[in-house]
């Protein structure tokens, strides 16, 4: 339909703001400027804030900076931009600073669980604090075409494709009760679940109210066995990231097994693919499967009723759009179940998700 859409409002949480809990503020800014590299910085914060917890539970969340925007010879640590700067480009993306951050954040992974290894564990003789901790590694999206090749993922970081949200997790212990190494499990999980996993690892309660969207992964980090007694995983993003590089549009998209399925709102159309036999998400299977995609568009709708999902709108000066609908939709918070309907999307009004009935 080559409409325009533009993003809901952002919703922010009330209070708060961003900082080091528990750092003096000053101490903080007298780094900046210092030669200290702010990837070993975070490490060393990291450090120090496990030995000043490790006599009871403790978390903690190391958030490098590195690897992201802005990569340039003014972000790498010197030593490692020359390393990287000798080395002979490759045949696809080639950029020292990339490669220097990402071993500066290797690196600072490393001294971590070393410390983690070697650092007694006062509650319990004769074991290291590795003994009862557990660490997990994650990015939070697929690298940017810029610096990285995702290859044979399709897309990139800030896209839906598998290319921008398809991430590795590595969970680390020396325990095996906690985590049974050297194996893989398969299951897709995504970001949501470390709140409930870290919970139940804590022997902590979750908040009462509206359910959460994860599911505690601990019995998976015991047994590379076990499953996930979960039907389906949901991103949505209904608003743009379209920079010249990347070109995310207004999605929803529900991953369900094998089977991953999209609904693009600027055309009414959805894209399906079976990611065990296409992992580059080059065949859409949409047409052929009319039945998966009833199935799962539906289970995608009360996703988005449950979870109140604002969707884009029509731009101001944009043409209304007039389509005829049989079939289910969703706009507003709500569906409606239509026959033969013609609905009339006016700007500042949101476009629905429409499941067309054949």
């Amino acid at each position: 339909m080559g409409a325009t859409f533009a993003a809901p409002p952002e919703r922010l949480p009330h209070g708060g703001s961003p900082g080091a809990v528990g750092a003096d503020p000053a101490a903080v800014n007298g780094l900046v400027g210092t030669p200290k590299h702010v990837t070993d910085a975070v490490a060393d914060a990291t450090i120090d804030f496990v030995d000043r917890h490790k006599n009871g539970p403790f978390f903690a969340f190391m958030a490098h900076y590195a690897v992201h925007a802005p990569v340039a010879d003014a972000q790498a640590r010197a030593d490692l931009l020359a390393k990287y700067k000798a080395k002979r480009p490759g045949t696809g993306p080639s950029v020292p600073a990339y490669g220097a951050l990402g071993e500066g954040l290797d690196q600072s992974v490393a001294r971590v669980v070393d410390h983690l290894r070697t650092t007694a564990d006062p509650n319990n003789p004769d074991h290291s604090l590795a003994d009862n901790t557990i660490v997990v590694i994650a990015g939070d999206n697929g690298g940017l075409g810029l610096y990285t090749d995702n290859g044979p993922l399709r897309g990139q970081k800030g896209e839906l494709h598998e290319g921008g949200i398809r991430v590795p997790l590595i969970a680390w212990s020396t325990n095996p009760a906690l985590v049974h190494g050297n194996t893989i499990n398969h299951t897709p999980v995504y970001v949501t679940d470390y709140h409930p996993t870290f919970a139940a690892l804590a022997g902590a309660s979750l908040p009462s109210g509206r359910p959460l969207d994860g599911a505690d992964l601990s019995h998976l980090f015991a047994d590379a066995t076990a499953e996930l007694d979960r039907d389906a995983l949901y991103w949505h993003l209904p608003g743009y990231l379209a920079d010249g590089r990347r070109n995310q549009h207004p999605q929803s998209v529900i991953r369900s097994g094998q089977w991953k399925l999209l609904y693009n709102y600027e055309d009414l159309s959805w894209e399906l693919y079976d990611l065990a036999a296409d992992i580059s998400e080059n065949r859409n299977m949409a047409a052929e499967r009319p039945d998966l995609v009833h199935l799962l568009g539906h289970n995608l709708i009360r996703w988005l009723v449950d979870a109140e999902a604002p969707l884009a709108t029509l731009r101001e000066g944009r043409p209304p759009l007039t389509f005829t609908v049989t079939g289910t939709t969703y706009a507003n918070g709500r569906t409606r179940h239509l026959n033969r309907t013609t609905l009339v999307v006016n700007p500042g009004e949101q476009l629905p998700l429409v499941l067309q009935r054949h």
